[in-house]
Formats: C-alpha cells, sequence, structure tokens
C-alpha cells in the first residue's frame, strides 16, 4: 500500500492526465497481482460501499462504469444494471472493468478507483484519493477488505509461467519411454531361452562322463549349441506385435500419462486467472469448477492406481 501526497494516477481505460488533478490531496493505492473471480454480489458490495462513503463526504458524483470487451469494444455505463446487460459471453468476455466516482474539484477532492482486469498496476487496482488524509484511510481499509475476498489464488497459477519447461520436460520424458520400451520392447517379440528338462540334462551330462576324445567333446558342445538355437525359433504367427503381448511396463506407465495430461489440461483451460462471473461466463465458471472436480480425482485415482500397479508388477517379477 503507498500513501501519496499527490493524486497523479493513470487512469487505465481513460488515460487520464495526472497533472490536471490537485495538488494538496492524498492518495492511498494498492496493486494485487492475483487471480480473482468477482461476481456481482461481490461488485455490488464494493460500488454500496463507495457510494455511501462519498456520500457521507457529501459528494454527490454518481460513480461510472468503464468495460473493455475482448473484441475490442468499450463502453461507459451509468448504473450497474446497465453493466448486467451487456453480453458477458465465452467469446466476447469483459476483460477489464474500471468503477470510478467521486470528484476532484476542491475543497473536497475525494475520488474512488477500482479496476479489475490486466494493467501495468498488477490484476487489481485500487486507489482512494481525499485532501482528508484520515478519510482516505478509512475508505481504502473498507474497500480492501471486499477486494480481497475476490481474489482467488492458486498454485497453478504460478505453474503457468513454467508451462514452456513442463512441456519440454514431459516430451523429453515421452521421448526417454518410448526409446526404452519402443520397438525393443513393446513391438519386439520376446525370445524364448532354452531350459533343459530333467532328462535331457540327465542325458547330457551321462554323453560328457562318457566323451572320451576330442570328437566327442566336440559334437557334445555342438550338439548344446544346436537345441539352444531350436528353441529360440519363432512360429510365423508370432512375429508381428499383438496387444496381448505388450509388457507389463504399459501398465506402469499408464496411470503416469493420465496424471500429466489431465494436469496439463487443467492448467491451461480450467484455471483463468481473470473471471467475472455474470452472464454466460458465469455458468462456463461453475462448469469449469466441476470439471475441476472431477479431473483432479481422476489424477487421484491413477495416482492410486499407479501405486498398486507398481507393486503388483513387482509381487511378479521378485524372486520367491
Amino acid at each position: 500500500m503507498n500513501i501519496k501526497p499527490r493524486y497523479a494516477l493513470n487512469y487505465g481505460l481513460r488515460g487520464r492526465d495526472p497533472d490536471d488533478v490537485p495538488e494538496q490531496v492524498a492518495l492511498v493505492e494498492k496493486a494485487y497481482d492475483t487471480a480473482f473471480v468477482l461476481d456481482s454480489s461481490k461488485l455490488s458490495r464494493i460500488v454500496a460501499i463507495a457510494e455511501e462513503r462519498l456520500t457521507e463526504a457529501k459528494i454527490t458524483v454518481a460513480g461510472k462504469f468503464e468495460v473493455l470487451m475482448a473484441s475490442g469494444r468499450r463502453a461507459l455505463l451509468d448504473h450497474q444494471e446497465d453493466l448486467y446487460r451487456l453480453d458477458n459471453t465465452v467469446n466476447d468476455r469483459v476483460t477489464n472493468l474500471l468503477f470510478h466516482a467521486g470528484s476532484q474539484e476542491p475543497p473536497s477532492s475525494s475520488f474512488i478507483e477500482v479496476e479489475f482486469g490486466p494493467s501495468y498496476r498488477g490484476d487489481i487496482s485500487l486507489a482512494v484519493a481525499s485532501a482528508d488524509p484520515g478519510w482516505a484511510l478509512r475508505v481504502f481499509a473498507e474497500l480492501d477488505e471486499q477486494v480481497e475476498r475476490t481474489r482467488a489464488p492458486s498454485w497453478v497459477h504460478s505453474l503457468r509461467s513454467y508451462i514452456p519447461f513442463i512441456a519440454i520436460g514431459t516430451l523429453l520424458t515421452l521421448i526417454i519411454l518410448a526409446a526404452v520400451f519402443y520397438p525393443r520392447r513393446f513391438f519386439t517379440t520376446d525370445r524364448p531361452s532354452w531350459s533343459p528338462a530333467p532328462s535331457e540334462i540327465r542325458e547330457l551330462l551321462a554323453r560328457a562322463d562318457h566323451a572320451t576324445s576330442d570328437s566327442s567333446r566336440l559334437a557334445l558342445l555342438l550338439e548344446i549349441r544346436r537345441r539352444e538355437l531350436a528353441a529360440q525359433i519363432v512360429p510365423a504367427t508370432d512375429r508381428y506385435p499383438k496387444i496381448s503381448s505388450l509388457p507389463r511396463e504399459l501398465f506402469q506407465v499408464l496411470p503416469l500419462l493420465i496424471i500429466i495430461g489431465a494436469t496439463g489440461y487443467m492448467v491451461i483451460y480450467c484455471y483463468p486467472r481473470r473471471v467475472f462471473a455474470w452472464g454466460d461466463i458465469a455458468e462456463n465458471y461453475a462448469n469449469l469448477v466441476a470439471r475441476r472436480y472431477w479431473l483432479w480425482s481422476a489424477v487421484i485415482i491413477a495416482l492410486i492406481l499407479g501405486i498398486v500397479g507398481n507393486l503388483f508388477v513387482s509381487s511378479l517379477t521378485f524372486p520367491r
């Protein structure tokens, strides 16, 4: 929070020249670098407090709403009800909202401005100016409490700045997995190894005991090698990959792929940073919240299945 002796505030959408404001005015301002969800009830409370305090200070200038849409359309509105009549649709949503009220005419020079939307000051900015510093501080404290109620911070929004690095890491992980399992393991047929039966072992041992010449010993070694090679002959019907022949590692990797895919989708699409929750956007945001619930449930289930699957596979391969 900054307290300045001069009302040198950039008016964002209006771009008013700060040299036009009085010199002897205290300014209390704060920028909020955070995600927010602004609905009609929260906005009404902010507007009501601002207008009540201005009325107590005998400032009768009505508040104005300046709106910027995603399509570039701008609107200057006198009433809050007119704001809700705008088509706040998914394809042309409200991106910036500036509420300002008060007067800069001496001797009172009391003014309030609240802006929601991206600007050089942050996602939200609040400024209260008055020739009476005490009044400015009191009003600012009340409005700051209401603005804080609109904040919707999440670690997901912080994660978004690292999306390029996460995407590169995920791609490298998939490449490594493919290099390990494809085609050497996923789409090749395991060659059977020769495991002689007890009768064969007894036969070969007996032949080894009776091998007294170099030719008989060599013949025995060639016979053992011949049987090893014969055991590795793969029938023609087994030379092509089958779904049923995929190794157990696929069962281990699948939950990881589900977790990566679901988390990536949620980070990109399910956590909007700035939400003006009225009109069609209110319903759209409610659907996003419900979608987040089900996707996080899927991530948790996939994580549990991955742990259980790894334990199961380990139990199959662990020597008894």
